[in-house]
């Protein structure tokens, strides 16, 4: 298990590890108090910290100790000093009602090429229709003239 302290100076946690606050699982965002790594491995503690509204920044001093399952604890260790600052966010703009320009543009122009691929397959369709039409009356047409039957020649 391991103890995690905050404080706001590296000295007040050196000289007086045990009376800093200690740090709740429940302030803890990624990690684990409960379950230490093995020796030498690498964890990380996402913490959440306060800063004041009238502060932009504020210092913390940070401290480790570990305990096995004997109740033995290590020495305090891995004592580090973190400056954090408010972050505002900035704005990016007021924000925006209905479509941007570019999906317009996108569904105008699909619309357009939907119309026009209707447009090809229509003519197509009427094309090949009149073409079968003009085959067929050809056709009656030359057969008719190879009977002659209801053919007559213009006299002379």
């Amino acid at each position: 298990m391991y103890d995690l302290r905050i404080a706001d100076t590296i000295a007040d946690l050196t000289e007086n590890f045990t009376t800093a606050r200690q740090v709740l699982q429940s302030e803890i965002i990624t990690g684990d108090l409960s379950k230490p790594q093995e020796f030498g491995s690498t964890e990380i503690f996402v913490i959440k910290v306060d800063i004041e509204e009238d502060e932009d920044t504020k210092s913390y001093a940070f401290a480790i100790q570990a305990w096995d399952e004997a109740n033995r604890a290590s020495e305090v260790s891995n004592v580090v000093r973190a400056t954090l600052r408010a972050y505002i966010p900035p704005t990016l703009g007021p924000p925006t009602d209905g479509l941007s320009v570019g999906a317009i543009i996108g569904i105008v122009c699909g619309a357009v090429g939907g119309i026009l691929v209707i447009l090809v397959v229509v003519l197509l369709i009427i094309k090949l229709t009149v073409v079968k039409d003009n085959k067929e009356k050809r056709t009656v047409e030359d057969q008719k003239m190879q009977d002659n039957t209801g053919y007559k020649k213009d006299a002379p």
